[in-house]
Order: structure tokens, then C-alpha cells, then sequence
């Protein structure tokens, strides 16, 4: 989990199986602080149903999900965020990427 030292360490989620990995999902968000900044990977026709969510567990992702084929998804934003500027979706490829400025002594 987080400690005070920072957001908690970066987690991978399978959808289905013994283990809710939404509901896994949901609880890692809840350990991310306000305006930490996210990548999202998703793959999977299974995933792609997740987005609305984790949305709702408050990460700020996009809440709709592609379009039926679309399988690869990513994303790069700040959770609690609702408009991420780096998103996108295709049937066999997804890339996000994002600018993060450094601060001098952080």
C-alpha cells in the first residue's frame, strides 16, 4: 500500500479468475493521491468493459468504452481529472504518452 513517502507501487489487474480485478482495481485507486499522474494500459474485450469503473472509483479515466474490436487501450492523465489529454483505443495497438515537468529539488 502507500505509505507517506508516496502513491503506492504501480499494480497490474486480471479481469476474471479467482481474484475481482475490478474491485482490486478500485481499491489501488483509492491508495493513488489526488492529481498523481496515471498510465492506463488495458487489453482485452473483457478490460475494455472496466473503463466505466475504474472511472467511478475516482481516477478520472474515460468512462466510455471504445468501440466494439477495440481492444488495446491507454491513457495518461491525473486521477480525479475528467478531461485525460492522451488517450486512444485500436483494435491491435494503444499508445499515451505524457510531458511531465521536472521541479528543481522534488
Amino acid at each position: 500500500g502507500a505509505d507517506a513517502a508516496g502513491p503506492p507501487p504501480p499494480q497490474s489487474f486480471a479481469l476474471g479468475g479467482e481474484v475481482d480485478g475490478v474491485a482490486a482495481a478500485a481499491a489501488w485507486i483509492g491508495e493513488v493521491p489526488e492529481g498523481a499522474t496515471v498510465l492506463l494500459a488495458a487489453i482485452g474485450a473483457s478490460a475494455r468493459m472496466a473503463l466505466p469503473a475504474l472511472a467511478e472509483a475516482g481516477l478520472g479515466c474515460p468512462s466510455v468504452p471504445p468501440p466494439p474490436g477495440y481492444v488495446a487501450m491507454a491513457a495518461v492523465g491525473r486521477k480525479g481529472q475528467p478531461n485525460w489529454s492522451s488517450t486512444h483505443a485500436a483494435a491491435d495497438i494503444a499508445l499515451a504518452t505524457s510531458f511531465i515537468r521536472h521541479v528543481e529539488g522534488a
